[in-house]
């Protein structure tokens, strides 16, 4: 190279993979490389890679009511504090573990609430009572004690910040809350490294060598994360010849990440050293 270069990568390069988080840009002819570097320009991409899935072996919890313990298995996707919730309430729906207060809603005895205040979750269970006004169409025991959330799957547990346990130890005749007992890591994936096979940067960062960039997620899930470094960070060119430069995407664990949207459009900047 006798000048600076711009190498587009977009989603239409995706190589097959199963996590998505592949991409080639292949030559037309082999590319020689000799005291070049290369440096991440900007990067478009959509946040959506998923915080609960198989993978990460974070997807089960359990619960029990009235005696019967229920056990849980999400399926794979993105879920706040309050979807998981949600989704633990929708099986108490469809076991019919509810009652209906006076406006005919469903009334459970069992939620969890983000709690920003706290930085935390908060945990609710209530006495297994009929609601003031309501009804017990699904005839279910109200035995006046409350369920209890069993978290026996530590890597759950860190989603909502509650070590393995039964919350409470045993069913309560009162309403049992409780702040969660470390912090709630809602989300597995805290960085996000960018990698390119024409690099080895095994001195300074022997875990991820082939890092050239990093960056933790500061939008929302779904929305577009942009990257565009007011300085740029050049990694020395592997010297050698190349038919393809490829770029990967993993987590601070060097886990693939499975990414869900490929529209992306990412610019590698390649330029001689400079003497």
């Amino acid at each position: 190279i006798k000048m600076a270069s711009i190498l587009q990568i977009t989603g239409n390069n995706l190589v097959s993979s199963a996590s998505n988080n592949k991409y080639r840009v292949n030559f037309p002819f082999p590319f020689t490389s000799y005291n070049n570097e290369v440096a991440l320009q900007s990067l478009f991409i959509y946040y959506s890679w998923r915080n609960i899935t198989s993978t990460y072996g974070n997807n089960t919890v359990s619960y029990i009511f009235n005696g019967t313990t229920r056990n849980l298995t999400l399926p794979d996707g993105f879920y706040s504090i309050n979807d998981i919730s949600a989704y633990i309430q929708l099986q108490m729906y469809n076991n019919g573990e509810f009652c209906l207060d006076q406006n005919n809603n469903p009334y459970y005895y069992l939620s969890i609430q983000s709690n920003t205040t706290y930085y935390a979750a908060t945990l609710t269970c209530r006495p297994i009572t009929l609601p003031s006004g309501g009804s017990n169409p699904n005839g279910i025991t109200l035995s006046g004690t409350s369920p209890q959330l069993v978290v026996n799957n530590s890597a759950f547990g860190t989603l909502i910040g509650f070590t393995n346990a039964s919350y409470p130890t045993s069913p309560s005749a009162t309403v049992y809350q409780i702040n969660s007992n470390q912090t709630a890591q809602i989300s597995p994936t805290t960085s996000i490294n960018i990698n390119t096979n024409c690099v080895n940067n095994s001195k300074i960062n022997y875990i991820n060598p082939q890092t050239v960039y990093s960056f933790s997620p500061v939008v929302g899930y779904s929305s577009q994360i942009i990257i565009q470094p007011s300085e740029l960070l050049f990694y020395k060119v592997l010297d050698q010849t190349y038919s393809s430069i490829e770029i990967s995407f993993t987590d601070q664990q060097s886990r693939d990440l499975a990414i869900l949207d490929t529209n992306l459009v990412l610019n590698l900047i390649l330029r001689p050293i400079k003497a």
